[in-house]
């Protein structure tokens, strides 16, 4: 088991403070965050790279802290991959072994050659890096830092440089590789839907800290705070007071409208109290457009103007303004929604904020 108990980190102009965190064994760890937040720093202070400014990382139990890069066992795949340009494949996966003073002996060698042929690169080993594509150059790299069978995997930003083709099939080698090799990792990225597809914790990290971690489920749609929700996705996010609680619903004030909200409560939200100032937010995905001949009354029903219609990667991108108060709430549909839908710019339509995808945030 790795933990990180209380990093504080200082170097090349970027801060990390009270970094914590556990990795498990055989578990695949995700550091998501935007771009200068920090991840790459983090990981390379776990790699040995840097020295950090206080608090401990811990190798079941024992202190590596202080341990050169070597004594550690970690494994390390750089952004750029790093591979020699003089060495073949096969030199460069062997590497680290040679580096680490391992002798390789016949268990290695089948070791290795399993890794050869799980990632499609046994017909490769004589060739240089500079003959290789993108993804061919990624799975060596993966190779050769699993050919030490290191303790840990560090992975910044793995498919950063590769096509989205490319992209999806190391993704898919690589989920192969975990489920017959159970290496525990950490992984460093922005792309969520390649976190979420990839591994099975995530630490949300803003401003060099680490301000959630959780499953998937809990990360999407229970974030600790504003931040961490509009960097999710939440881009719905508006402020109001909560104005009563009865058993498993709350029932709160919007403030940009005057409106009155009911969210679902559940055991995450026992925080809330009764006349608290709050923010809350429903994800684009989650509102929901009734068509126009089953329009009705009741709660978090409101008409809205179809301002405009973008088309995104997966969805599409709808922005609407209630009717009542010109308060702008977005929408993401899928392609094939929107056309039985039949909607277009300058249509007035109605729309439901479900209360089990409300999303209630501390104020402060």
């Amino acid at each position: 088991m790795i933990k990180l108990n209380k990093l504080s980190i200082r170097a090349l102009g970027f801060a990390a403070d009270d970094i914590s965190l556990t990795i498990r064994p055989g578990e695949v760890h995700a550091l998501i965050g935007p771009s200068g937040a920090g991840k790459t720093l983090i990981l390379e202070t776990i790699a040995g790279l840097y020295r950090p400014h206080s608090g401990k990382i811990l190798i079941n139990d024992q202190d590596v802290t202080r341990h050169p890069p070597e004594q550690r066992a970690f494994a390390y795949v750089p952004q750029d991959t790093s591979l020699f340009p003089h060495l073949s494949v096969e030199e460069n996966i062997l590497y680290g072994l040679r580096v680490t003073h391992q002798e390789i002996h016949s268990d290695i060698k089948q070791h290795v050659r399993r890794l050869t042929e799980r990632l499609n690169i046994s017909n490769l080993l004589d060739r240089l890096p500079g003959k290789l594509s993108g993804g061919e150059r990624q799975r060596v790299a993966l190779a050769r830092a699993l050919a030490i069978r290191p303790r840990l995997l560090l992975l910044d930003e793995p498919t950063s440089a590769l096509d989205p083709a490319i992209k999806e099939e190391t993704c898919y080698f690589f989920k192969e590789l975990h489920r017959e090799f159970r290496f525990s990792a950490l992984l460093v990225t922005h792309n969520f839907e390649e976190a979420f597809f990839l591994s099975d914790v995530f630490s949300i990290l803003i401003d060099g800290r680490i301000r959630q971690t959780g499953k998937r489920k809990e990360i999407l749609y229970h974030p600790r705070d504003v931040d961490v929700a509009r960097f999710l996705g939440v881009s719905n996010l508006f402020k109001g007071s909560i104005i009563r609680i009865k058993d498993d619903k709350v029932i709160l004030s919007w403030e940009e409208t005057g409106e009155t909200i009911t969210a679902k409560r559940t055991f995450r939200d026992e925080w809330v109290t009764e006349g608290m100032d709050i923010y809350w937010g429903v994800r684009p995905e989650d509102v929901h457009i009734v068509k126009g001949e089953h329009k009705r009354e009741g709660e978090n029903l409101f008409y809205a103007n179809l301002l405009a219609v973008y088309s995104g990667k997966n969805n599409y991108n709808l922005v609407t303004r209630l009717a009542s108060t010109g308060t702008v709430v977005k929408i993401a549909l899928r392609d094939t929604v929107l056309h039985r839908l039949k909607i277009s710019a300058g249509d007035l339509l109605q729309i439901h904020l479900i209360p089990e995808t409300i999303i209630l945030l501390p104020s402060g």
